[in-house]
């Protein structure tokens, strides 16, 4: 996660909650900041590595304190995917949920 390309790595250490769905996270100083203003409804395109590129509705979001919280805390968030980034002068993360459209 600390290389600064503008991609969103999965996080291996959210594997380790059962019932929680794939986490991909990104620096908000390295592009992760992107999904900061996104809304419920909102359409977004992801390409993948290979360069494959799906359309996303961004289905929940949801902040959670940057220190002393734990991958329950991600818990219910409705989507097949949840992409991760960390507010700009706040102690707080925010997680988006993604379904496929």
């Amino acid at each position: 996660m600390d290389t600064c390309d503008g991609s969103f790595p999965q996080l291996e250490s959210y594997a380790t909650q059962d019932g929680l769905q794939p986490v991909y996270a990104a620096h908000n100083g390295c592009g992760g900041d992107v999904i900061l203003p996104w809304s419920i409804g909102d359409r977004v395109e992801v390409v993948t590595l290979d360069g494959s590129a799906s359309v996303y509705v961004v289905s929940d979001l949801r902040d959670v304190a940057k220190f002393g919280s734990s991958t329950r805390d991600v818990l219910g968030l409705d989507g097949s995917l949840l992409l991760q980034t960390c507010h700009w002068g706040e102690p707080l993360m925010r997680f988006v949920a993604l379904e496929a459209a």
